[in-house]
């Protein structure tokens, strides 16, 4: 966008606020800008129109239910002149927050030590404060393949296989290793423990929790980021994703420590003990959370690394530090 600050006036206007300086910071699911305004500094977030996504309203009364439950680390939106949370504008649905000010967790490469501790605690607390926001959930032929609940998932694994060798044309080879993958995370599945396990942890989760959603600041984690992948479902699914984005590159590919992916699911658990349903699920979400992505088309090759991986040793060893 060559004029960020003129092509932004008109979703400011419903907040009573002018702008001075704008930049775009972020584009992902939705498109982030940096702006100076007569308020301070401010994110403005633009919703990306994309089929299947939960409906607005969902992220938003999520966003406030955290805030509500006291994780202060989500940073407050600023209301529409309205009154509202977000507006709809010619850009799209648009949410003016609070600055947080720091560094994106993603230029931190060691998440070692205490401060690997300190984000699975963070997850922890997220969590918590969602524990009982339980939103009617949308029906699974109303989503897009990403944001499918886990027992929705299964029953379409094979449209969705289907769909993949379709718009990708894997070699033989490939499409016979995603095919016994998937086999096998439709077997760790366990219907009566997930259903359990909702009704003990979490129905809804972040979706995405990766250094690069979290703000640093002096070595601290003073704010958490995009929920545009927020959506319906069990805790477990968080940790086990989070579980392999802080131990490498980020990016659910192989671990070049596979103890900090470990450590990780450790230092959760030891904040907040998985139940033993949602212990049971967690070789399921292992697989489920690499799958999903791989499904989309994205880095095949690297994904099924990070499945063999877990053949190899690494499931046992993150369901022995979830014990």
């Amino acid at each position: 966008m060559k004029t960020p600050l003129r092509a932004l006036e008109p979703a400011l206007q419903h907040y009573g606020v002018k702008a001075s300086a704008a930049r775009q910071i972020h584009e992902g699911f939705n498109y982030h800008f940096q702006l100076t305004t007569s308020a301070g500094e401010k994110r403005l977030i633009v919703f990306r129109r994309q089929p299947g996504k939960p409906p607005r309203d969902f992220q938003f009364n999520l966003w406030q239910h955290m805030r509500a439950g006291g994780f202060t680390l989500i940073p407050p939106t600023l209301k529409t002149a309205s009154g509202r949370d977000y507006a709809g504008t010619p850009l799209g649905t648009v949410a003016l927050v609070d600055w947080v000010p720091g560094q994106s967790g993603s230029t931190h490469r060691d998440w070692s030590g205490p401060l690997l501790s300190d984000a699975a605690g963070v997850l922890a607390d997220l969590h918590a404060a969602v524990r009982d926001f339980r939103p009617e959930r949308a029906g699974a032929d109303q989503l897009a393949p990403l944001y499918l609940p886990a027992d929705a998932w299964v029953d379409r694994s094979e449209a969705l296989f289907a769909d993949f060798c379709d718009r990708t044309a894997p070699t033989a080879g490939v499409a016979d290793a995603v095919r016994m993958q998937m086999q096998g995370a439709r077997d760790r599945f366990d219907g009566a423990a997930y259903r359990t396990a909702l009704e003990a942890g979490t129905a809804v989760v972040h979706g995405d929790y990766r250094p690069g959603n979290l703000v640093l600041d002096d070595g601290r984690i003073v704010g958490v980021l995009d929920l545009d992948a927020a959506f319906w479902e069990s805790r477990v699914y968080d940790v086990a994703y989070a579980a392999f984005q802080f131990a490498g590159d980020e990016g659910v590919y192989p671990q070049p420590s596979a103890a900090t992916a470990v450590d990780f699911v450790r230092h959760y658990t030891q904040r907040w003990p998985l139940t033993p349903a949602e212990r049971a699920l967690l070789p399921f979400f292992l697989r489920q959370v690499v799958l999903k992505r791989l499904l989309a088309g994205h880095d095949t090759e690297p994904r099924l690394a990070l499945l063999e991986q877990l053949d190899n040793g690494l499931e046992e060893d993150l369901v022995r530090a979830a014990a």
